[in-house]
């Protein structure tokens, strides 16, 4: 759902630009060069993935995104239309692969990055969850946020450094983070945290 909602909606923006050919190489690599250095992908790996996915593919068909529906699997679609297959891998495969593409490297950072994730998924349930806070519920809710460093906290929903939030309650702005449910229905945080503007 967020390759189609975003990620055509970002592969659209690039092409309707007025960049170049090789202006227009350069964004990518340079966006995927950023996004690899973000501690997650949630909410954020399909502003990279599609657009490139879909500029190859424009390269070749200029109206490829007209076909595509609400119920288009984007994933299997680019792998049909660049005749993609991917082949089982034994651990010897896997290990040659790894060797090939300096894996030890790619271990090594998505190791630390994981050390990383659990530690701050302890400290945002420790604070939002565990220890004294307070819940607002959502009625009619938008918000604006940063995909790029949101972290799924076990079931107790996502946290966002920073977001704005508008209700018919007023307009909420989280400057030291926020939790928000699973289900969308309620945020919870520290009162030290948010400014409400009513």
């Amino acid at each position: 759902m967020l390759e189609l909602n975003e990620g055509i909606a970002e592969y659209t923006g690039i092409i309707v630009s007025s960049r170049d050919d090789q202006s227009t190489k350069s964004y990518l690599t340079k966006g995927m060069d950023r996004s690899l250095r973000n501690r997650t992908f949630v909410r954020s790996f399909a502003y990279q993935t599609i657009p490139s996915y879909g500029y190859l593919l424009f390269k070749q068909d200029k109206k490829w995104n007209k076909k595509i529906n609400a119920t288009t699997d984007l994933t299997d679609y680019f792998m049909k239309r660049f005749a993609t297959l991917i082949p089982s891998t034994t651990e010897k495969d896997f290990k040659d692969l790894a060797l090939k593409y300096n894996g030890q490297v790619i271990f090594d950072e998505e190791n630390e990055r994981d050390s990383e994730n659990k530690r701050l998924i302890k400290e945002h349930k420790t604070k939002f969850v565990e220890s004294p806070h307070f819940e607002i519920a959502f009625e009619m809710m938008n918000y604006s946020f940063d995909p790029r460093a949101i972290i799924p906290v076990e079931n107790f929903g996502t946290y966002y450094p920073t977001t704005r939030i508008t209700d018919i309650w007023g307009i909420l702005t989280v400057e030291k983070g926020a939790l928000i449910s699973p289900d969308w229905k309620k945020f919870r945080s520290q009162c030290q945290y948010l400014l409400i503007i009513t």
